[in-house]
């Protein structure tokens, strides 16, 4: 496993994508169709574009995740294929969404059979998939999900670049009877065929859930924490978004159960349906391996909320025996090359009630309430830029205590590193930037609109008297 995980890491690795099935979406309305029924923005995408989205219940539960092709004359919809159908039958998905059309014009093809589909992941694969075709740019530059169609050996290929939480990849969907003779194209040009089990590897490492493994028919897309990548929420109604909105807007984002990471500090790997232990059965392993990155076992587990916090120690029943893990906010690896950005930001408390500003127009999450603080600067200490940041906002002094939590929160084009720390105000603020500026009572906290990021924060101080937070 580590020489064929080094191949995916250092160079360019062929992977079958055997647990993958492919349904076509034809006919002229087939992407309002499927923007009515789909988590994610469908109508507005051109050919050439995808996205990863979900299929939910109208009681927000998920149905299946998938990502969603758009070529010039049809979507190609890459989907679970946990369970074989039995022979002739097309994938349960075909019959599940040919049910909701009524006058539209849509047809639905199982091409599963049709279509094979190869995975090339890997820092090289860009230069071995240009191998195909002598145009090295039009895959290099492919934001993710994004396809191109090309000829090898006179047969027409889609070429889609794969999630970017997987570092640099590609997904190859080719006729069945020619798959063969392009995963030689691909050897020749210095890839490397290796087991699919080392994808798992990266796809646990980089914190992705798997349908039918991490996520089934009773999840709700924000306890697996996937609704960065799979949820638009901009566009009109789809089935399930009533709950999906609900939860976001009045819960904070808070679910009863959280997809967390564990490192164990044994060197024993754990097995799918370990319970978590800390004073009582917590939550249950769903995946784990043993991570080369981090040279040490891994696992996804769902944890209840309130028992959901980094750096929490637990217990994981194996066997019989107690393998002791620390628990870790996702990924545990970031692969995406993205930048990362240090944000810090003030627990402030008075009376019961936090100090709360509102982001302004023109600026990023505009509109959302959030703890006063901002990015560092390069270098900058994170409790001296947050000392910097209050005088700046506010135009107040502050004692800054221990760091209370740190989340890495992804953006399509960041990862922020949020830092909140308790602090004691020296002074009156006042909002110097001209934004809005309130003391905010814990029933308002739930009430008010703050980004995703800031949900586990709210969490704890709905649950924790504030003088545990912020001991004398």
């Amino acid at each position: 496993m580590s020489a064929e995980y080094e191949v995916l890491a250092k160079a360019a690795a062929i992977v079958e994508l055997s647990t993958r099935g492919r349904i076509a979406v034809e006919g002229a309305d087939r992407l309002s169709f499927l923007h009515a029924v789909l988590t994610n923005e469908i109508a507005s995408l051109a050919p050439g574009r995808g996205c990863y989205a979900a299929y939910l219940t109208p009681q927000g539960r998920m149905i299946s995740d998938m990502i969603v092709l758009v070529q010039d004359d049809f979507v190609l919809l890459d989907v679970p294929r946990e369970r074989t159908p039995a022979a002739g039958a097309p994938h349960p998905l075909v019959q599940r969404l040919d049910q909701t059309i009524f006058s539209e014009d849509v047809r639905l093809r199982d091409v599963t059979d049709a279509f094979a589909a190869i995975g090339l992941y890997g820092p090289d694969s860009a230069r071995v998939v240009a191998h195909l075709a002598a145009t090295s740019g039009a895959f290099a530059d492919l934001p993710p999900h994004g396809t191109t169609r090309v000829a090898v050996d006179g047969t027409r290929v889609i070429v889609a670049r794969a999630e970017e939480e997987l570092g640099r990849g590609f997904s190859i969907y080719v006729p069945r009877d020619a798959s063969a003779r392009l995963a030689d194209r691909l050897e020749s040009a210095g890839a490397k065929s290796v087991h699919p089990d080392v994808l798992d590897v990266r796809r646990i490492e980089a914190g992705l859930p798997r349908f039918g493994i991490d996520m089934d028919e009773h999840t709700i897309p924000l306890e697996a924490g996937i609704e960065q990548r799979a949820i638009s929420f901009t566009k009109g109604c789809y089935p399930g978004q009533e709950v999906i909105i609900r939860v976001l807007h009045r819960g904070h984002g808070r679910v009863t159960k959280r997809l967390m990471g564990l490192v164990l500090q044994d060197q024993v790997v754990p097995t799918r349906g370990d319970s978590v232990v800390s004073d009582g059965e917590i939550g249950r392993v769903t995946s784990a391996v043993f991570s080369p990155t981090l040279r040490a076992p891994i696992a996804l587990a769902y944890l209840k909320r309130e028992r959901a916090e980094a750096n929490a120690v637990v217990a994981v029943t194996h066997a019989q025996n107690a393998l002791t893990a620390r628990v870790v906010a996702l990924p545990f690896a970031d692969f995406t090359g993205r930048p990362r950005v240090q944000v810090v930001a003030a627990v402030i408390e008075r009376d019961g009630r936090f100090l709360v500003t509102r982001r302004g127009q023109g600026v990023h999450l505009e509109g959302y309430w959030e703890f006063p603080g901002g990015k560092c600067e390069k270098g900058e200490a994170l409790e001296a830029c947050l000392r910097r940041e209050l005088r700046e906002e506010l135009g107040v002094e502050v004692v800054v205590a221990r760091e209370l939590l740190h989340v890495d929160h992804p953006y399509s084009d960041r990862v922020v590193e949020l830092h909140f720390f308790p602090c004691k105000l020296e002074g009156e603020p006042q909002p110097m930037l001209g934004q809005e500026m309130q003391w905010a009572t814990r029933g308002e906290l739930e009430q008010l609109e703050f980004p995703p990021a800031d949900a586990e924060l709210i969490e704890r101080l709905l649950r924790e008297p504030f003088s545990l937070l912020f001991p004398d």
